[in-house]
């Protein structure tokens, strides 16, 4: 599987396949994020270094570095084949401190996590960035996405939802909030992070992957997020 994985960021990079019509490719610099027409290194083949493929064998993330860049491609399988969903870069250079990763990690352990877990919609739009989408792969093998707004929106009405509202009475179960997790943090630049959590709301535990940028100077935002997803109490619905 990581090797297939391996293949296709390869092959994006050196430009040996179209790009998916659905790429976002974002570029901080300067302490602003930018969306650019075109993938990165166009001139400047990049070398895909660790991958990382989640359980569900449907998202991956691979870490890249070019000349004068270094960042993340966050990889989808659709229809069967791995495709480049998002390309997010840097072109600060230096090593992360301890306390860039602290500031990361709260933005997601802390700010988006808490927002997930109380359903608060304007608390998560607060780092949940608008360029941001949540991308991943359906049941049937087709992509969805869902735009910041969107997304925003369905976390303010998750109980609500037709796949959550017969789980209501298990929102403030103790056992949800003790799924949460937080896996992994891996930063490409000393202000691009990938991180890694599982979050849930019945029925089902989500492994988020979150591409995170510092912006301004020092506030990080989530820039990027593909799922995939388990069964989390799925057999206690009223």
């Amino acid at each position: 599987m990581e090797a297939s994985v391996r293949s296709a960021a390869e092959a994006y990079l050196a430009a040996e396949v179209a790009v998916h019509p659905a790429l976002v490719v974002l570029k901080v610099d300067g302490g602003e994020l930018v969306a650019s027409p075109e993938r990165t290194g166009a001139d400047d083949v990049g070398k895909v270094g660790s991958i990382l493929v989640l359980h569900t064998g449907t998202t991956a993330v691979a870490h890249v570095q070019w000349a004068g860049r270094a960042g993340w491609l966050t990889l989808l399988k659709e229809s069967g084949a791995w495709i480049v969903i998002s390309d997010v870069s840097s072109a600060t250079v230096g090593s992360c401190t301890p306390e860039d990763m602290a500031a990361a990690v709260k933005a997601c352990w802390v700010e988006y996590c808490g927002a997930n877990r109380t359903c608060d919609g304007p608390r998560m739009a607060e780092v949940f960035h608008p360029l941001c989408r949540l991308t991943y792969t359906g049941q049937d093998g087709a992509l969805v996405l869902k735009p910041q707004d969107e997304f925003v929106q369905m976390v303010a009405d998750r109980y609500t939802l037709p796949l959550h509202a017969p789980y209501a009475h298990l929102r403030d179960d103790p056992r949800v909030a003790a799924a949460d997790s937080l896996l992994s943090t891996s930063f490409a630049a000393p202000d691009v992070c990938m991180v890694v959590l599982k979050v849930g709301h019945p029925p089902m535990l989500w492994t988020d992957v979150l591409t995170c940028a510092r912006l301004g100077g020092e506030r990080w935002w989530i820039v990027a997020k593909s799922s995939c997803s388990e069964p989390l109490l799925a057999d206690e619905a009223k």
